[in-house]
């Protein structure tokens, strides 16, 4: 970004503006085909406008990410109704339920995120993968809770926090092979199930 842009809210205005164009034609043609110049003029922008704003195309694919992370964790990790449930399964239930019908909002998203996120510098995909992480720590806490007062079986929370979250994002990547078969309620529900039962209830 160019010093001279002082107001925050503008940066931050145009940084939304450009991230959304370009995850539309990140969508439609791929990283490495889109052209900066595609991606101004979605975005409503000049060229010498949009290099106020980054450096690099790398910069470009950044901020894509980084709205594309805000959005999923602030739709979970600040939703009221979930942290004020204070029994771990039913919190965690309705985790799952909702992350679930965030990803399915956005699979184009999700095939986006898991595509090209090898196309980041290191210190973009860092930053990244620890945006990621805040998804993983949410589940992980929630786990340890249940394990600790009981209501989980003892196992690794760390590790069936990571399984959790990749199976959420089960639809966007592998439905193309069974969602003609199933409703997305019924996928949702026996994804939700297998979670509790299968991993984390503990054994009678």
């Amino acid at each position: 970004m160019v010093d001279g842009i002082k107001n925050k809210d503008l940066v931050r205005k145009k940084e939304r503006q450009i991230a959304r164009a370009a995850t539309k034609k990140f969508i439609e043609k791929g990283f490495h085909k889109t052209s900066v110049r595609e991606i101004a003029k979605e975005a409503g922008l000049t060229i010498g406008n949009l290099y106020d704003y980054i450096d690099t195309k790398d910069d470009i694919l950044y901020l894509a990410y980084k709205e594309i992370y805000a959005e999923w964790s602030d739709s979970l990790l600040k939703d009221p109704k979930i942290l004020a449930i204070s029994d771990p399964k039913e919190q965690l239930c309705k985790a799952i339920e909702s992350l679930f019908d965030i990803y399915n909002r956005s699979r184009d998203l999700i095939i986006l995120a898991y595509r090209e996120t090898k196309s980041l510098q290191k210190d973009h995909l860092k930053d990244v993968l620890g945006q990621e992480s805040r998804l993983v720590e949410y589940f992980e806490q929630i786990i340890r809770r249940g394990v600790e007062i009981g209501s989980f079986r003892n196992t690794d929370a760390a590790l069936a926090a990571n399984i959790i979250a990749f199976l959420l994002a089960l639809v966007p990547l592998r439905g193309w092979n069974f969602m003609n078969n199933y409703k997305e309620q019924d996928v949702m529900e026996f994804t939700r199930n297998f979670i509790i039962n299968g991993i984390l209830e503990k054994l009678t």
